[in-house]
């Protein structure tokens, strides 16, 4: 009840909550700067320790702005969902559906990607499914799920998310959206490559769930205009055939979203655990073959 009375707030104000949010999360609570600082020193070694205090400074103010958009996101219409977040491009992903195919969407943890998801949804005509991560909190996750399907979205959560791609694909031309940039998990399939200055691990499932359904997959990264105005990019990466085994639209996916951090490097996520482990943490754990 508090965030929808919250979200009938102009934005003028509630950007001034975030400028408090953002001094208190960064000088007073000081939330993960471990993690962050780590990130941004390991990511850009070159940079001094006053650039990287820069951008980190500036990391804080945009997730501030990401949450307060967040809760305004509540009591958006779509035509202003329009307005603050435009798309580009949009004739290379409408192609693919006038060829019969559906897209396989793979964004980013960069500026306020809970929007690009209504921009997906305010932009193609087309039904929409977004894996997510359910929250731990019950009702706030409730609250999530309805505020994402508010446009017509249908969240998927990342459990099902192999058998139920499969499945709506065979019931029509749609949108299959993930946020790709996270870590997997340690026992499952992975992607090695190079990523920020450091070898990093990524999800392989989109490649492989876009060969299984002779799907396409697009990148969508997304840049800040300005407070509360986005361009997202649509960029084909991949479309049928697809060479079995192979990894290259993950490691396009990759090097797209590499490039645009490097260009804006306070819009990407920097408080998330994203290098948890290493390539030979994994590989001491796989189990030894028996000599013959």
């Amino acid at each position: 009840m508090l965030l929808k009375l919250l979200s009938k707030l102009p934005f003028w104000f509630l950007y001034i909550l975030s400028d408090v949010l953002s001094f208190t999360a960064f000088y007073i609570i000081g939330y993960r700067k471990k993690v962050v600082f780590r990130n941004l020193r390991n990511s850009f070694p070159d940079k001094s320790d006053a650039e990287i205090r820069k951008i980190a400074r500036s990391f804080y103010t945009n997730l501030s702005d990401v949450i307060v958009e967040m809760i305004k996101s509540f009591n958006l219409d779509i035509d202003e969902i329009k307005k603050r977040v435009v798309f580009k491009n949009k004739e290379i992903v409408q192609k693919q559906f006038n060829m019969g195919r559906s897209v396989f969407c793979m964004a980013a943890h960069m500026c306020n990607w809970e929007w690009s998801l209504y921009g997906f949804q305010a932009n193609f005509n087309y039904p929409v499914d977004a894996v997510y991560k359910p929250l731990t909190n019950k009702k706030f996750d409730k609250l999530m799920f309805e505020n994402r399907s508010r446009f017509g979205a249908n969240p998927i959560p990342k459990k099902n998310v192999a058998k139920e791609l499969i499945k709506r694909s065979r019931e029509g031309i749609r949108v299959f959206a993930l946020v790709a940039d996270q870590m997997p998990l340690k026992n499952e399939e992975k992607h090695w490559t190079n990523f920020l200055n450091q070898e990093t691990a990524f999800f392989v499932g989109t490649e492989a769930l876009a060969r299984l359904t002779n799907n396409a997959v697009a990148c969508f990264p997304i840049r800040r205009i300005k407070r509360g105005y986005y361009e997202v990019d649509s960029i084909l990466i991949g479309e049928p055939p697809y060479e079995k085994g192979s990894k290259q639209v993950i490691e396009k996916y990759a090097r797209i979203i590499e490039e645009y951090i490097i260009t804006n490097p306070s819009d990407w996520l920097w408080s998330h655990k994203r290098w948890k482990y290493t390539r030979e943490d994994v590989e001491e754990n796989l189990p030894t073959k028996k000599a013959d």
